[in-house]
């Protein structure tokens, strides 16, 4: 069977459809659609990656080892030089050390002294920014730190202060009482210094220790201690090169070259790569519009255009017409990968950026040029592989002039090359000798993952991206392709289309969010009057032409006359007009919609820039849109057939570079199998005008990706020939058919009895052995703090568990008694601020929350105190003898145990069942999929109406467990509906369920055995 897949890309979802082709390779049947869930990898509170909290404590470990290494380095400094200890002398008070490193200045220090200095010196060693510079001012904790070093600084200048310690010493502003105790000033950062005023300060003692004769301030001893002192290394560096350590990296998306893994892309402007692409130019095939079959060029004209444009390869395109007797205006195409370019814009990706600066350069800096060429591939790849902050410190290294360095980080060299240097050493031989970018690269590594002649359906070379989101939504995209070729064989096509929030940030989809609100509440009164005037609901059509008359400012584009509310209403009055023909630009955006009066539209035989780009008026309406493309096309005076070639393709595709990348990996992987594919493509179905108002009647909200994964898979030019007779009639109002059959096929397929959604499993094993709080442990109890709107009566009025009232008895009857006043409910009785009475009839402090015993079921030992139990891994599930269903939790602490848990959850909190192992039938993950029987009727709430649906059995989604009542939450299959408590005991039959990833289920009765772990 031939057939085309359409996906569409959310970071939540993605939308399937396979779609039948008839013989011509058109459209003709919906095969089958669904939609594929999987959580978003970030946190939905801030939008970090799951890996950034993970991420803070790694660094602060880095930071408390290096920390930790430095202090091990100056302790066996001192004992090489006969110091004593540190661990020997007697503990002293701080001020006392502040003393010392002052009298250090005036009178020789004994050992014991010259050891305490030394330390706490290395202690409080001074801030040193990222770069040898003042860091920007947008960093405020940088900017406020950088405000008291300037002000200490100055403090020291005005009263002649010789060191910091002196300072901190002396001046009264440290000593609110007499002592140095800079907290109690309540001024921030007030005790800044950096570390070059540190570094002087040593030298300083250093130097006077010497003179004064202290055996233990030797000019070696001075440097040795400084080079410890001043040790830094970046906080995001990862370990040194003789650490340990080192070689341990991790393999980022877009570092890494695909085929030399181990290897780093090159540098872009390094000599290598900029050969590299002008190779590739130069051995590209080419094809001449219309005609869109690949030519090679021969040998001979492949040197030619070499001699003419080596030189100079800014000329190779004008070589390269020259050498293939082409006129300069025709339009030429060269294919790399076997993806057409432009040859006219691909011209300035061979310009030798790296070769013109280091020619510049050296004429301008004559004396330095042996060692800028000597260094430039270490230059090179400093700019690359470190960030723009640290340059000018990184520079230093290579002892350059000040205006040299400034030159070089103003050129802002960031760019890799495609491959690293050692596979371009391998490749670029062979492209001197003719070859092909693709030929060589595949004759040099045969089975590499971009390879087009491996024999092997390979999809684990897929090359990740680095935010996660984006890595997860592409596996699951691929995790559906193979599924689907597994179903119906090799497709012909594959289309992929992305939502605008796909990839994005949490910060800018909020961004985006909140732009299209203000949009639509400007949009409201408008649309609020078109329905009042119809006296119905306004389709998509109705609302395009509202937005155009308001970006027209009410006035026809063409003539200029002025439209009413009514007759931009009325189909008959006027029409909204493609300023391009369709057939010509496949474009149905705002970018070529116009509301014109019909008679303008009808008697229109050319161009609107042809036919009114002359009046003075029509320019003038066109300057005021503020869509740019609109001006030009409004302007347009001529349109070759060039032009419409050009146009369709740029419409038809998606320009993305993530998802062109992402086609590219699936052409080559699938085309390496099978040859029967012809296609992967990025395309943009908004653009052509394929919405879900102009094709579907009605969508059900859990299908819309399903939905738009139709649209992708029918964005090609057979659908933009029957879209461009479609909209040459009176299309406002009416369906868009791309076959006859089109829309009860897509009816039959949203049906309940169809299967379409399936989930990623999440069996995660990791997380979280208990949480942040640590509390007090008492016996089997433990006291925590509970806000004032959490507190309870018992049956005698008295405040549930809470601890110790005798400790304060008068707040305690203060509470009991607002409580009562309320009935016990406390979101009423402390709604306003509570403070609490003192015995005088005062009031006290504000109260939020007091001590409140707890009976946790499960909590974790720590340092002394209990944490509440951390992530929850699964839940094992048993049925005992008399057909009742437990569940026994199991968590992360769980999983380091030598034995599983078998105490099962109760709806009392305080028993808990004791379960046997044979019981045991299954063990359930979260989002894992169940079939369930109860004995009555329960309601299921939509999660975005107030709709309900009831049901007594069927398949769900296994959600929340709540460990306290027993229960669990469960949701339908599309998400729509859900029933937050449901009890295990009361199920009639529970069945765990297998889905794959096309929404085949099929219920798992043979005995699963109760898998244990085998972590470290």
């Amino acid at each position: 069977m031939n057939y085309r897949i359409g996906l569409y890309l959310d970071n939540d979802k993605i939308g399937w459809a396979a779609i039948r082709e008839n013989e011509e390779g058109h459209a003709e049947h919906l095969e089958r659609i669904g939609v594929r869930f999987f959580p978003i990898a970030e946190n939905s509170f801030n939008g970090s990656t799951p890996g950034a909290e993970r991420r803070m404590y790694r660094l602060a470990r880095r930071r408390c080892t290096r920390q930790k290494y430095r202090f091990t380095k100056l302790r066996e400094l001192f004992g090489e030089v006969g110091l004593p200890p540190m661990n020997a002398l007697v503990h002293r008070p701080v001020d006392y050390l502040w003393q010392l490193r002052t009298e250090g200045l005036d009178r020789q220090l004994s050992a014991e002294e010259w050891v305490r200095v030394l330390y706490h010196i290395a202690h409080h060693r001074g801030f040193q920014p990222g770069t040898g510079e003042q860091l920007s001012e947008s960093f405020s904790n940088s900017a406020k730190t950088r405000k008291a070093i300037h002000k200490n600084q100055q403090r020291m200048d005005e009263q002649n202060y010789r060191t910091v310690g002196e300072l901190f010493y002396r001046d009264s502003r440290f000593r609110p009482n007499g002592l140095f105790s800079p907290f109690k000033t309540g001024i921030p950062y007030i005790t800044s210094v950096s570390r070059d005023m540190i570094r002087e300060e040593v030298v300083l003692l250093f130097h006077t220790q010497r003179i004064l004769g202290n055996p233990f301030a030797t000019e070696v001893f001075e440097q040795k201690y400084t080079e410890i002192l001043c040790r830094q290394r970046f906080i995001i560096s990862g370990p040194g090169s003789n650490s340990p350590y080192t070689g341990h990296k991790r393999r980022f998306g877009g570092i890494y070259c695909p085929l030399e893994p181990q290897r780093e892309h090159c540098p872009d402007a390094a000599p290598l790569a900029e050969r590299f692409r002008f190779l590739c130019m130069v051995n590209a095939p080419y094809s001449i519009p219309p005609h869109t079959q690949p030519i090679a060029k021969t040998e001979e004209q492949k040197r030619q255009i070499r001699a003419v444009a080596t030189k100079n390869p800014t000329q190779l395109y004008e070589a390269t017409n020259k050498v293939l007797d082409l006129d300069s205006k025709t339009p030429l195409t060269l294919y790399l990968d076997r993806i057409p370019y432009s040859a006219a814009s691909m011209n300035n990706w061979i310009i030798p950026h790296g070769r013109r600066l280091l020619s510049a350069l050296s004429k301008k800096f004559p004396d330095e040029q042996g060692i800028l060429h000597k260094h430039l591939e270490d230059l090179l790849l400093l700019f690359v592989s470190t960030s723009e902050k640290y340059w000018k410190q990184r520079l230093k290294e290579f002892h350059l002039s000040k205006e040299l360095c400034d030159a070089l980080v103003k050129a802002h060299l960031v760019q890799r090359a495609r491959y690293s240097r050692k596979a371009l050493g391998r490749i670029v031989p062979l492209m001197e000798k003719g070859m092909s970018m693709e030929e060589a690269r595949d004759k040099c590594y045969p089975d590499n993952p971009v390879s087009n002649t491996s024999t092997k359906l390979n999809f684990k070379n897929f090359y990740h991206v680095t935010r996660p989101a984006t890595d997860r939504t592409l596996s699951q995209a691929i995790v559906l392709i193979k599924a689907l070729i597994r179903e119906y064989g090799m497709p012909t096509h594959i289309r992929i289309s992305t939502s605008y929030e796909m990839g994005k940030p949490l910060s800018l989809r909020k961004k985006h969010k909140r732009i299209q609100e203000n949009r639509d509440k400007k949009l409201a009164p408008p649309f609020q009057t078109a329905s009042d005037f119809l006296q119905r609901s306004i389709t998509q059509d109705e609302c395009t032409r509202i937005i155009l008359w308001s970006l027209q400012n009410h006035a026809c584009m063409y003539t200029g006359t002025m439209l009413t509310f009514a007759q931009a209403l009325s189909p008959t009055d006027t029409a909204v007009d493609h300023i391009i023909p369709y057939s010509d630009c496949y474009d149905h955006s705002y970018n070529n919609l116009v509301l014109v009066l019909r008679s303008a539209s009808t008697n229109r035989n050319h161009l609107p820039g042809v036919t009114f780009g002359r009046d003075i008026r029509y320019r003038n309406r066109t300057s005021e849109r503020s869509n740019r493309k609109c001006r030009i096309n409004l302007l347009a005076s001529q349109w070759t057939e060039q032009d419409s070639i050009n146009q369709r393709q740029r419409t038809l595709s998606n320009p993305s570079p993530l998802l062109t990348g992402f086609a590219l990996f699936l052409q080559r992987t699938l085309s390496a199998q099978d040859n029967t594919l012809s296609s992967v493509t990025p395309v943009n179905t908004g653009t052509i005008g394929l919405r879900l108002s102009r094709v579907f009647e009605q969508v059900p909200p859990a299908m819309d990706s399903a939905g738009q994964a139709i649209l992708t898979a029918l964005s090609d030019s057979h659908t933009c020939e029957q879209l461009s007779d479609f909209f040459a009639d009176d299309y406002e109002g009416s369906l868009f058919h791309p076959w006859p059959s089109f829309h009860e096929e897509f009816s039959t397929l949203c049906s309940p009895e169809s299967p379409c959604f399936s989930h990623m499993s999440q069996h995660k094993v990791r997380g979280a052995a208990h949480r942040d709080t640590l509390m007090r442990r008492r016996g089997d109890e433990i006291v925590a703090k509970r806000a004032l709107t959490q507190l309870k009566l018992d049956t005698n009025n008295e405040i549930a568990d809470y601890f110790q009232p005798e400790r304060d008895r008068l707040l305690y009857s203060a509470l009991r008694n607002q409580l009562i006043v309320h009935n016990g409910n406390a979101a009423e009785a402390f709604a306003e601020p509570f403070y609490k009475p003192k015995a005088n009839g005062d009031i006290g402090p504000l109260v939020k929350s007091v001590p409140i015993i707890q009976h946790p079921r499960a909590f974790v030992s720590v340092r002394g105190g209990i944490g509440t139990h951390g992530d929850m891994i699964r839940i094992d599930v048993f049925r005992t003898f008399n057909n009742e269903y437990y569940y026994v939790p199991i968590y992360v602490k769980d999983t380091l145990q030598p034995t599983l848990p078998l105490r099962a959850v109760t709806k009392n909190p305080t028993r808990m069942l004791l379960m046997a192992e044979s019981d045991f039938i299954f063990s359930l993950y979260s989002n894992d999929m169940i079939y369930i029987e109860l004995p009555d009727t329960i309601t299921l709430k939509s999660v975005s109406s107030n709709d309900t649906i009831n049901i007594n059995h069927g398949y769900f989604l296994r959600g929340n467990i709540k460990i306290k009542s027993g229960t669990f939450e469960i949701s339908t299959l599309d998400k729509q509906y859900i029933r937050t408590s449901i009890p295990f005991y009361s199920l009639r039959s529970l069945y765990k369920c297998e889905v794959d990833p096309l929404g085949k289920i099929r219920k798992i009765t043979s005995p699963e055995k109760r898998m244990t772990f085998h972590l470290k």
